[in-house]
């Protein structure tokens, strides 16, 4: 019961879809470059629109319920859901395919078909129960994958009303909820450029539109307008910095869309080696006094850090007790990092001296026992 036309866009949409996850290392221009060619992209700037979900902007689909009223006529008003293949069965006029359209889109349409079967229509309808939203988010987050998320609950007393009967209103899902699935950004995330791609209503031109959001001011200033609502079949794109930027990071490990714990490995010359737990925040030094800190004789310290492409960055740090947290020999740490204490160079000639004698030890000691 799909036309062929919108099967094909469908297949386009989803395969372009499948080459961003199985694709980490993408440049975010090439991308919308692509995405104009093809559907029209075009630069906006989204509102928080204060959850207000009965703008003309949100796009029906499958699952969607919908609160069709036929003035005069209660027989045929009631709730429609769309089905699987995005057609509404209504009196009269069977199916109507729905999927892709606003609410105003499917007014316009219905008021004109049903003018064949009633005369003077005046039909209105609302979104009774919305369907869950699938975001694919994308880049530098610790999980990034494709991800649904409910509509939540508001007040009752808000929502629209149908003869004596009060709609409950919904609120739609944030961008900081969605980024909170990804389970926290790598160190190299460029949180102040987080591109949002979207469908846009084809009374208002059809293809895609897209916006950036700089997240930094909302977590550092508390931006909310920036917070703003998820939409069904967003994409959100995390980018790569070229380079660490303190107060970024910082800001990251403060918020809560970073999971408030992280696992970090510490071995060589201290007291328990091993994986540790540490509170997100935690500075090397922290990490070091966790394991009961270093042994006697202990040198210089190996640090070891994998970006998201899997690539090692390796420093040697001097230890300094009384280094600055954040600071170069006192570094803020990360989910995997990998800490290693070095022996001293008199340290490890000694464990050498004790390995090559202590064989020879051993006779002279059964000897002295003869002794007189």
């Amino acid at each position: 019961m799909i036309e062929k036309g919108k099967r094909l866009n469908f297949k386009k949409e989803y395969l372009l879809l499948i080459l961003l996850l199985f694709n980490p290392v993408f440049n975010s221009k090439l991308l919308g470059q692509k995405i104009n060619e093809n559907n029209n992209l075009t630069d906006i700037k989204f509102s928080s629109d204060n959850n207000n979900l009965y703008t003309d902007d949100y796009i029906v689909g499958p699952g969607d319920k919908l609160l069709i009223n036929f003035s005069g006529l209660k027989i045929y008003s009631q709730l429609y859901s769309i089905n699987s293949e995005g057609y509404l069965f209504l009196p009269e006029i069977d199916l109507y395919y729905a999927n892709g359209k606003t609410l105003s889109e499917i007014k316009k349409e219905l008021n004109s078909k049903y003018q064949e079967f009633i005369i003077n229509p005046k039909i209105d309808l609302f979104i009774s129960s919305y369907r869950p939203v699938s975001v694919v988010l994308i880049g530098a987050m610790n999980r990034p994958g494709l991800y649904s998320l409910n509509y939540k609950f508001g007040n009752t007393s808000e929502g629209p009303k149908y003869g004596n009967t009060e709609q409950t209103t919904f609120l739609a899902p944030k961008l900081f909820d969605i980024l909170k699935k990804g389970k926290g950004f790598k160190y190299n995330a460029d949180i102040s450029n987080i591109q949002i791609i979207r469908k846009n209503p084809i009374s208002k031109g059809g293809g895609k539109i897209q916006t950036t959001i700089n997240v930094l001011d909302l977590l550092k200033n508390g931006e909310q307008n920036l917070n703003i609502s998820i939409k069904d079949g967003d994409s959100i794109i995390v980018p790569i910095s070229n380079k660490n930027v303190k107060e970024q990071i910082l800001s990251i490990n403060r918020g809560n869309i970073s999971p408030d714990k992280i696992t970090v490995y510490v071995s060589g010359n201290i007291r328990s080696p091993g994986q540790i737990t540490l509170k997100q925040g935690s500075s090397l030094r922290q990490a070091i006094a966790a394991v009961g800190g270093r042994k006697i004789m202990s040198g210089k310290i190996e640090f070891l850090r994998f970006d998201g492409f899997g690539k090692a960055n390796k420093r040697i740090i001097r230890y300094d007790a009384d280094a600055n947290i954040d600071s170069l020999r006192n570094p803020l740490l990360i989910e995997g990092d990998i800490i290693n204490i070095k022996k001293s160079i008199f340290g490890a000639g000694t464990e050498i001296i004790t390995e090559v004698t202590t064989p020879l030890i051993q006779p002279f000691a059964i000897f002295s026992l003869f002794e007189d």
